[in-house]
């Protein structure tokens, strides 16, 4: 718990100081801006481990993608000069359904998973712009407070059977990057389209497991063993490439060089 509050911590310390670093020189004289949109992720670009019952802690796990999903953005940026600025992102993810193991569990039963999350992404863009168009690349961290939730179900003997559980806790750290169009509106709005992929590992602290009645299970929150061997923490490897659109609000006067 000590070390995830020190990660949650950090998170906000280096969230802090972009924010008061593009406070600071939007008192000069500088363009600064708030980005409002929304994304879906389309493919997903990692993959995360699923183990075969709630209680097995010895089959290799299989692999499958999560990342997919809705994305509301709401950003802050400065721009350090007409082409260079410095941009934090912040996102809630709520990812797609998936079914993890296929037609292997369709007879007996289902099996599902869900990312969602809170995740913020400093970076730097780097605009190209024109008359009224702005070609921009982007690429920077990314960090977040992800979670992945299973729902399991299972008919064994004419009994039912049913889990629900979600590994969390721990901190993401990754990559995003961009590329994009900005189209002028007006003196003080742009309209924003952008293909967007990124990538993070998360390795969570805890297994909470909320509803099940297999043998062996029962409801509670564990703490995942550190290192490697029995109900150690799975590592997830998640990630996505989609596309997102919004609009840009203007602040301030765009620097000339």
């Amino acid at each position: 718990m000590n070390k995830e509050k020190k990660k949650l911590k950090t998170t906000k310390l280096l969230v802090v100081a972009l924010l008061l670093l593009v406070g600071f020189t939007a008192s000069t004289n500088a363009q600064f801006y708030v980005k409002v949109g929304a994304g879906y992720g389309i493919l997903p670009l990692g993959a995360g481990p699923y183990d075969e019952t709630p209680t097995d802690t010895t089959n290799d796990p299989t692999a499958k993608g999560l990342g997919q999903g809705i994305y509301p953005n709401l950003g802050l940026g400065y721009m350090v000069n007409k082409y260079i600025g410095i941009e934090l992102n912040g996102y809630y993810t709520l990812g797609t359904k998936i079914d993890p193991y296929g037609a292997a569990f369709d007879a007996s039963g289902t099996r599902t998973a869900q990312l969602s999350g809170i995740f913020f992404a400093p970076g730097i863009v780097v605009n190209a712009p024109l008359k009224s168009v702005t070609p921009f690349a982007r690429v920077g961290l990314l960090l977040g407070i992800p979670q992945v939730k299973h729902e399991w179900t299972d008919v064994v003997a004419s009994t039912n059977y049913a889990a629900k559980y979600t590994d969390k806790g721990g901190l993401g750290i990754g990559m995003e990057a961009g590329l994009g169009i900005g189209i002028k509106a007006s003196k003080k709005l742009n309209v924003f389209i952008e293909l967007f992929g990124n990538t993070i590992n998360f390795r969570p602290t805890d297994q909470d497991i909320t509803e099940t009645n297999y043998p062996g299970s029962v409801v509670e929150t564990r703490t995942y063993a550190t290192g490697t061997g029995p109900f150690s923490a799975p590592t997830y490897a998640l990630g996505t490439f989609g596309a997102k659109v919004g609009v840009q609000i203007l602040f301030g006067t765009m620097p000339k060089k």
